[in-house]
This record gives C-alpha cells, structure tokens and sequence, in this order.
C-alpha cells in the first residue's frame, strides 16, 4: 500500500516515534489507574469485605468461624493496601485496555485502525465477564470444595448427648458423685441479644452458625469451632486467600479474551479461520498445559473450571472469525 506524505493517516511511524508512543499511553494508564487505586483505598474495608464474602458464606454454610489469620504485626494493613491497589487495576482495565489499543492503533492503517477500535468494548466487557464468572460461579464451589474436604476429615458426629454434656448442658452422671443439681442450659438464640449494661455479660449458642459467643457491653467474641475430630482447621490467611482470588480472577479475566484475540487475528489476515480450525488438537492441547499452570491451586477442579470455558471460548473466536471474515468479503463491514 503506497503512502502518502500529505496525509498523515497514511504514513507508517519510526522507531522513535514508537517508542514516544509508547512512553505516553502508559504515562496515561498509570494516570488514570492512580485514580481507581485511590477510589479503592478510600473504601478498602467495603473491597475487603466483597471479597471475602464468598468465603464467609462457605465458612458460615459448615459452621465454621468465618475469620482469617495473620502471622505478622503488618500483614492486614499491607494485604489491604495491596487489594484497594488490585482492584483499583481491574476497575480501571476497561481505561488500560483503551490506552493498549491507541498504542497499536498508531501503528496501523486506517483501516486496520477501524477494526481495533471496534475491539475497545468487547475486550473490556470479556475481560470484566471473565472476573465475575469466576467471582459469582467457580470461587464459591471451589471454596465450598476445599472446605468440605477439611470437615470430611472428621470422625463420626457426636450425639445429642455429647454435645450436650461438652456444653455443660447436661451434666454427665457419675456413678461416684451423684448429680444434685443441674446448671442452667445455655441459650439459644437465633439473633443478637441487646448488648448488657457495662461489667456485665451474656453467653448464648448462636443457632445460625453454631458457635457460643459471649457479649459484652463493647463487643461480642465467638469462640472457635471445629467438628470433632477433625484433623484440620479452617482457619486461612488473609493475604493467601486474597493472593488466590485476586491472581485467579485476573487469569479468568484474560483468558475470557480468547475469542476475540483469534477473531482480529483472522480478521486482519495474520491466521486464517481454516488454520484455527487445521490446528483445533494442538491448541486443546496448549489449552490444558495452560490451565495446569494457570492454575495458582493446582486441584482439578479449578484447572477443569479454567479449561473447559476456554476450549468453549476457542470455539466460539473461530465461529466469531468467519463471520466476520465473511461481511468483510461480501463488503458488508
């Protein structure tokens, strides 16, 4: 294709001008994600809190304390920190998506241009898709999968009576000692209690998450539970838990730009829609070796959850692709 001087649309940038490019889409990117971080700091106790809903709710749902753990003086606040800085990055993708794409775009023809610019949506609304697909579907299960393994190691569940007794609920007879008097059963409560007069206390068996909780006129305690004979206890670390969500959301982000990925591809001509389809055993293939080491757990049902959208996605980019190739060759787009 012949250039022309006189029209700069038409002019193919240098080396340098690359580069200068370059230097100011991200200067623009970092400019606009420092406003999302600092949105995201601002209501980081808000971002925490949806973050680990997931988790309290599979904590909640095996009765057990839906609380995490730091090892460190520092941990919470820098983990914080980190996660406002995350998802301040992810709230801003759809603006880092724009800028990534006018740097490639200076680089092209018009009419190359006019197809990455019809790109700038899709790419931000797959990638914000492949964020909650794994929020609102694959984190649950995957929780509620490791938690269940963790409760499944327990031995028989106690009776009644057991429980009872361990509670001080009833006194365990003793051929020894004769049982004069009984203690006062513990309540059992499906809500809060009001909060006692200052010095004072109250002690109740919350039913809705089976754990005891004593409450004070300032604060409440819940003391800690675990099935009986378990040999673990569900008891994560803040920043382990939030490393896993926040890294595996962005892999499902950027995984869920498959399909178009192969749809520019075919629709600028670098591969053709039949090479997609000529090569479908080979890219299954680097799919599954993809997701096995994508996978920051590595168990097989976040690799499957993680592999089987994207042989889908693969599916549907060269579906995507001929269609397209196929307006651009009837004059359509």
């Amino acid at each position: 294709m012949a250039t022309l001087p006189d029209d700069p649309q038409q002019v193919r940038m240098s080396f340098g001008e690359h580069l200068e490019e370059l230097r100011k889409r991200i200067i623009y990117a970092l400019l606009g994600s420092l406003g999302f971080v600092a949105v995201c700091l601002i209501y980081h106790n808000e971002i925490a809190r949806i973050v680990s809903r997931p988790y309290i709710l599979v904590a909640n749902a095996h009765n057990l304390p839906a609380v995490f753990t730091t090892l460190k003086p520092q941990e919470a606040f820098l983990t914080t920190i980190m996660l406002a800085f995350q998802a301040g990055l992810i709230l801003a993708s759809p603006w880092i998506i724009f800028q990534l794409w006018q740097f490639v775009a200076a680089g092209l023809f018009p009419k190359e241009r006019k197809i990455v610019y019809r790109c700038l949506a899709p790419t931000s609304l797959l990638f914000l898709t492949g964020v909650a697909f794994f929020y609102f579907i694959v984190l649950p299960m995957v929780l509620n999968f490791f938690v269940s393994f963790t409760v499944d190691t327990a031995g028989p569940t106690p009776t009644p009576n057991r429980i009872e007794r361990a509670m001080g609920i009833v006194q365990s007879p003793s051929p020894l000692q004769p049982t004069a008097t009984q203690p006062a059963p513990l309540p059992v409560l499906d809500f809060d209690p009001p909060r006692p007069e200052s010095g004072q206390a109250a002690i109740f068996l919350d039913s809705r998450d089976g754990r005891i909780k004593i409450v004070t006129h300032e604060t409440t305690f819940a003391v800690p539970v675990s099935p009986e004979g378990s040999l673990f206890s569900t008891m994560w670390r803040y920043d382990d838990y939030l490393s896993f969500v926040m890294f595996t959301a962005l892999v499902f982000g950027l995984a869920f730009e498959l399909p178009l990925v192969i749809m520019i591809l075919a629709r600028v001509g670098v591969v053709r829609v039949q090479t997609f389809r000529r090569i479908r055993k080979y890219a299954y293939f680097a799919i599954v070796v993809l997701s096995i080491i994508a996978a920051p757990s590595g168990d097989l049902m976040t690799i499957g959850f993680l592999m089987v959208p994207m042989l889908l996605l693969y599916e549907l980019g060269i579906i995507a692709a001929a269609l397209t190739r196929r307006r651009s060759v009837d004059g359509i787009a």
